[in-house]
């Protein structure tokens, strides 16, 4: 429904949105799914959000292994509220409730799901630093830094 908005509208820029899969995602068979920046969709974006840090679309496209590389995803529509957006640049800052349909390999969708959901993922993308998850690791980090 949203592609069909924009064939509507501007089919120049549906071509455009051609060549940046093949270029982005590549040669795979794609998919492409819609995400809801809600706390039950996106948990681990949504609690930044509710802690006022900004989250940029740019950050939850990005590869955890290599944070300087993006993932195989392109975000094509970008819906908050009443207002639809073709191709969302990556330093759009995310809302709650914001929409936004992906296509993406699927090979990436687990990555990309972690980035969205999982906290340590997001503030290590978000900041660079690997915080200790365990409690060992916490106590011996406190322990160091006292």
């Amino acid at each position: 429904s949203y592609l069909r908005l924009v064939y509507e509208n501007d089919p120049s820029r549906l071509a455009d949105i051609t060549n940046r899969l093949a270029l982005e995602v590549g040669g795979e068979a794609p998919m492409v799914k819609t995400y809801s920046f809600t706390q039950k969709k996106a948990p681990a974006v949504y609690q930044k959000l509710f802690e006022q840090t900004e989250v940029r679309l740019g950050d939850i496209c990005r590869d955890p292994a290599i944070q300087t590389d993006f993932l195989k995803i392109v975000p094509l529509v970008h819906k908050r509220g009443k207002t639809i957006k073709v191709l969302p640049p990556n330093d759009l800052s995310l809302m709650a409730e914001d929409e936004i349909l992906f296509c993406m390999r699927p090979s990436q969708k687990v990555y990309f799901e972690a980035n969205i959901s999982n906290i340590h993922t997001l503030d290590y993308l978000l900041t660079g630093i690997d915080h200790p998850k365990g409690s060992f690791f916490r106590w011996l980090e406190n322990k160091q830094a006292g």
